[in-house]
């Protein structure tokens, strides 16, 4: 298959992890706009990470058997309806009253957002699970290996290392205006995989049954309990308190008077820690022997944690950043 398909195929999965990256930041700060409660505050980022704890098994079930293609342009579809349905709630209800320490001010335009935010956190469970399967039939077998490798390290940098920044950078522009980019961005990748050509329907018998193979999905990770205690650890502490620290940031920029400006600075050092630790990773110190990565890396995510509780600072959040 042409190099100019996997190119496409990367880049648009880049400009998606881009806007998931900006909307980790834009969903936290919004709330912090309509409420000071800390417990309405979560619920929005954790909206956004929840769906991968349910859906993960429905959607690898779901991905085999229809056009992986389709469903990658259907999800993207669904993204940029929502952020665009949430952008004009926003515009519409602008200005926002000064939030309450208790309640929400403004209940209808919170509990949308709400509501949208879980909508495309389903729709990224079932997309990123397409575009991972869909590789296979992108590049040679040989090559799967390398290709992956660059996909994954494009979604990195989208996702952790620029889309933060930037999305805080977007807030401080206008407040509907991150919605709107990640519109355009999930327009933009639709238009480069509508174009890609292939064969990306997989083979499926008629004979299938879905409901065996969710349980045979439940089994293995049962049986496999590094994977499962890897998996439910990561996807946990993510939703509780990766996606918290971001409320948390935002809420005291808000409070303290820095603003979108010192949100922008907080999530700069951030990116540039998660950067360093990612060169450092690639180096293959000796630290990094096979065999202990798994639990070196989740001892460091679990210090890194303490550390963004224990730091207010944002050299902190860079320094415990690298941790991730």
């Amino acid at each position: 298959m042409p190099k100019n398909i996997f190119r496409r195929f990367v880049l648009a999965s880049g400009l998606t992890n881009l806007a998931d990256g900006i909307a980790t930041v834009a969903w936290a700060w919004l709330a912090t706009l309509l409420t000071r409660d800390p417990l309405l505050i979560s619920l929005v980022p954790v909206a956004l990470r929840l769906p991968w704890f349910f859906f993960a098994i429905p959607a690898g079930i779901i991905t085999d058997r229809i056009d992986r293609r389709l469903l990658i342009l259907r999800m993207d579809a669904v993204r940029a309806t929502a952020f665009f349905a949430a952008a004009v709630s926003i515009w519409l209800a602008l200005p926002l009253a000064d939030p309450p320490n208790d309640g929400i001010s403004n209940p209808i335009l919170y509990w949308l957002i709400l509501c949208v935010a879980t909508l495309v956190g389903i729709a990224e469970v079932f997309r990123d699970n397409a575009a991972q399967t869909m590789l296979p039939a992108i590049v040679p077998r040989k090559e799967l290996e390398t290709a992956n490798g660059r996909l994954w390290s494009v979604e990195l940098v989208g996702n952790a290392l620029i889309g933060p920044a930037l999305g805080a950078f977007l807030i401080a522009f206008s407040l509907p205006s991150p919605f709107i980019f990640n519109t355009l961005a999930y327009l933009a990748a639709i238009i480069l995989v509508v174009k890609m050509s292939g064969k990306f329907q997989p083979e499926t018998s008629q004979n299938r049954d879905w409901r065996r193979e969710f349980m045979e999905g439940y089994s293995f990770l049962k049986q496999a309990a590094l994977a499962a205690e890897f998996g439910v650890d990561y996807r946990f502490l993510e939703s509780v308190f990766f996606n918290g620290y971001d409320c948390f940031g935002a809420a005291c920029a808000g409070k303290s008077g820095a603003g979108c400006a010192g949100l922008w600075v907080n999530f700069g050092w951030r990116s540039l820690g998660r950067h360093s630790g990612w060169l450092a990773r690639r180096q293959d110190h000796p630290a990094f022997r096979r065999g202990q990565d798994c639990t070196m890396d989740a001892d460091v995510f679990r210090a890194s944690i303490f550390g963004d509780c224990s730091c207010a600072g944002t050299g902190c959040a860079g320094v415990n950043s690298s941790g991730f």
